[in-house]
């Protein structure tokens, strides 16, 4: 496979970085990880010490910088507070001692390691990427140069036109113009129907920033999946989910990987423009799973699903799920700092009870430390809850809660 090549002139931006960092502080960052950073990422750090990357939501973190995050450093202290990152990382990794975390996402849901696994003098490390939401942190195969030449190259065209929505049927076309975060942004959205799937094509423009979409669910589509909830405009606008029925797997695997499933469920197009006028275009299989469709007015949502599933209503489960959704938009930082503690406690509770009708000694290994990282953080949690009033979740917010619980654990009793 032929690589992009790495040019640092596009790699920093500009409007959101740190000073240079100095050549004893990353001297003194590789004497504590014990292996030398990569050139390319030692010249990226001598021109600013932690930062954005052009045109994406990926931070570098820094040499020698202090605080949650801050700094580059081994996967073990840098997490050591994350049970739940290092777990992922044991399960997917031969030895978490070897991974240097470098770099994250803006909203901590992904990270990104140094692989040393197979560093040999001279050579290059690889990046491990670790994804909080899929459980799992996969080898690349790239090293830091060829990771980042690839991200961030770009074409002169984008790889979709909003017009060729016009070869096919169009079931339901809306414009959205409203604001997010005081910025304007204008949303067109046509949804097409051919002979076994929906098309969705998306055209947005949210101040400089322009992006085309062409998204094709297969069908049917999932009555258990295609709830309908807020948007995030500061405007009252809602999300309808176009999900398709998407067939079990047998796989001994973990069966949340898009790469699992035979079958192109989702395949996904995506064009943004790059602030020097080129075009990122990128395409996923099955990841996400799913479409969005945008709305002002909820009722029409909801009658082009009931169109989609053909009349048939949404399930229980996913009725329950819409309105904890819609419960929880609706509540202030207060209201979900108090509820945040108290409604994970609820859910480790139940995990600890579906766990405790197995006997531990039949569990491997995993499902024993995940007990334990339960009755853990269980502990930490029932401390925590202790001094919050009584009222802080609305009991219809635990009913619901409940449901949607009780929902899945019907569901695991069920499979084969």
């Amino acid at each position: 496979m032929s690589m992009a090549t790495f040019d640092l002139t596009k790699f920093w931006d500009e409007f959101d970085v740190a000073k240079p960092a100095t050549d004893k502080a990353i001297d003194q960052l590789e004497k504590q990880i014990k292996y030398p950073l990569p050139p390319a990422l030692r010249k990226a750090l001598r021109l600013h010490n932690g930062g954005y990357i052009q045109d994406e939501d990926i931070c570098i973190l820094g040499a020698g910088k202090r605080g949650e995050f801050q700094g580059i450093g081994l996967f073990a202290k840098v997490f050591k507070d994350y049970p739940d990152l290092i777990e992922i990382a044991d399960n997917s990794v031969e030895d978490h001692r070897k991974l240097v975390v470098f770099a994250k996402t803006d909203d901590e849901e992904t990270f990104f390691m140094l692989d040393y696994h197979k560093f040999v003098d001279g050579g290059a490390p690889t990046i491990i990427v670790l994804n909080r939401e899929s459980l799992l942190a996969t080898d690349s195969e790239y090293t830091f140069s060829e990771f980042f030449g690839e991200l961030l190259a770009s074409d002169p065209a984008p790889a979709i036109e909003y017009e060729e929505s016009q070869e096919f049927e169009v079931l339901y076309e809306e414009v959205i113009e409203a604001t997010r975060e005081g910025v304007a942004v204008r949303i067109e959205q046509r949804l097409c129907d051919s002979a076994v799937s929906l098309v969705l094509f998306t055209r947005e423009s949210h101040g400089p920033f322009q992006r085309l979409v062409r998204c094709e669910i297969i069908k049917p589509l999932s009555n258990d999946m295609c709830v309908i909830s807020p948007g995030n405009h500061d405007q009252p606008t809602f999300e309808l989910v176009l999900a398709p029925v998407m067939d079990e797997m047998d796989s001994e695997e973990d069966d949340r990987l898009a790469e699992n499933y035979e079958t192109t469920y989702v395949h996904l197009i995506e064009s943004r423009k790059k602030r020097d006028g080129t075009w990122k275009n990128t395409e996923s299989v099955n990841n996400p799973n799913y479409g969005v469709l945008e709305s002002a007015d909820r009722d029409r949502l909801v009658q082009l699903r009931t169109e989609l599933l053909e009349g048939q209503d949404i399930t229980d489960r996913a009725k329950a799920q819409e309105q904890w959704i819609s419960r929880v938009h609706a509540m202030d930082d207060d209201q979900l700092e108090l509820m945040a503690p108290q409604m994970m406690l609820q859910m480790l509770d139940r995990a600890e009870h579906l766990l405790e009708k197995v006997d531990p000694a039949e569990l491997p290994p995993e499902m024993r430390n995940a007990l334990s990282e339960i009755e853990s953080m269980r502990s930490m949690l029932g401390e925590e809850v202790e001094g919050f009033p009584n009222e802080a979740i609305d009991p219809e917010l635990q009913d619901i809660m409940r449901q949607m619980l009780e929902f899945q654990e019907g569901d695991e009793h069920s499979s084969p």
